[in-house]
């Protein structure tokens, strides 16, 4: 590899990060860089894979209208397609905000018309199928949106219905998998559910599923109903549901401190004007309370480590350091909210430093 396209790619990785969809056009346009450039080869990214793993979307739709390759596996076996819906998916669990939900929905959908149908089976390292995640994706939205007042959403709905797979295992097999750790219902509530007239087993289990996911919309609902009235406008952190198995909490913990360490950076490389209290990176999201946010940024897989992540952190969060870097920044409305958060995040590290 040259110096020039070393030099390429990192500007055009730096673009990606930023967001700079005018930037990333420009330098494929130009032919400086290909649509399909292996930006990453480590994990066998590609430009797609990269821009689809940080959500930014409108890059996303771009790259596909013009030609990026969608079959490209990275190291893990994973297409583009399962990094984007991935991504999707942690997005609606934690940085979700209406203004967004069609440029997320346009990429989403802009993928998965291009892809094979024979995609929609395959599996990432987690094995987890490409439909799964779509299913996913429609019942998490769900709980969110109203379709009719979003066309690209219900055309999202429609599709997912349209790819539906009903795979070798039985239905109850799949009831009980499948839905059993979303839902956390015990499952033999149902086995005695009786048929609707003219119903088949396929129907019947649909029936039950559905049903099973409106209760749990239902039970969430009425948690933030309550969690506002009692803590008044401020959100609370709601543990994110698994795909099909559990993951261990210290992966839990290593995604969220992968996804609060690209978005810092991000944070970083920006131009701040009026910062509003979603646009600090919180670690684990704006919606965790500040013990969960001080375990994510504190959390490191090598022991030897920690004593350097956490002075680290106490710089990064102390009250004083984050007003002399951003105090002029802030939005005067979220500012006072801002400045009591970061006092609350940098009082938790501390208090984890003394455990």
């Amino acid at each position: 590899m040259s110096d020039r396209d070393g030099k390429a790619r990192r500007k055009l990785k730096k673009y990606i990060r930023q967001g700079n969809r005018k930037g990333v056009k420009k330098l494929i346009n130009e032919g400086v860089v290909s649509v399909n450039t292996i930006i990453d080869r480590k994990k066998g990214w590609g430009v797609l894979h990269l821009a689809s793993s940080l959500g930014q979307w409108s890059i996303v739709t771009h790259l596909i209208i013009n030609g990026s390759d969608l079959s490209l596996l990275d190291s893990n076996s994973s297409l583009s397609v399962h990094v984007l819906l991935h991504k999707a998916c942690s997005w609606v669990k934690y940085d979700f905000t209406r203004h967004s939900v069609n440029n997320m929905l346009e990429s989403v959908l802009s993928l998965l018309q291009k892809i094979d149908s024979d995609c929609f089976k395959l599996t990432d390292n987690q094995g987890i199928a490409v439909i799964d995640l779509v299913e996913y994706l429609v019942d998490m939205l769900s709980s969110r949106l109203e379709k009719h007042k979003y066309p690209l959403f219900e055309e999202l709905v429609e599709f997912a219905s349209n790819i539906a797979v009903v795979e070798d295992e039985t239905w109850d097999d799949k009831l009980q998998d499948y839905y059993f750790d979303d839902v956390q219902e015990p499952f033999a509530d149902y086995c005695d559910a009786e048929y609707h007239a003219g119903e088949s087993f396929s129907e019947f289990a649909d029936r039950i599923s559905s049903e099973l996911r409106e209760r749990k919309r239902k039970q969430q609902e009425t948690h933030h109903a309550n969690t506002k009235k009692a803590k008044g406008t401020k959100q609370i952190f709601t543990p994110p549901l698994m795909l099909k198995a559990e993951l261990p909490k210290t992966d839990i913990l290593k995604l969220q401190k992968e996804a609060y360490e690209e978005k810092y950076q991000l944070f970083l490389d920006k131009e701040h004007v009026s910062m509003c209290f979603d646009d600090i990176p919180w670690p684990g999201g704006s919606h965790a309370t500040s013990a969960e946010q001080a375990k994510v940024c504190l959390y490191h897989s090598d022991p030897e480590l920690s004593k350097s992540t956490t002075r680290e952190q106490q710089r990064r969060w102390h009250p004083d350091k984050f007003i002399q870097l951003y105090g002029q920044c802030l939005n005067e409305k979220d500012k006072e909210l801002i400045l009591e958060h970061v006092k609350q995040l940098s009082q938790s590290i501390n208090d984890f430093e003394k455990v």
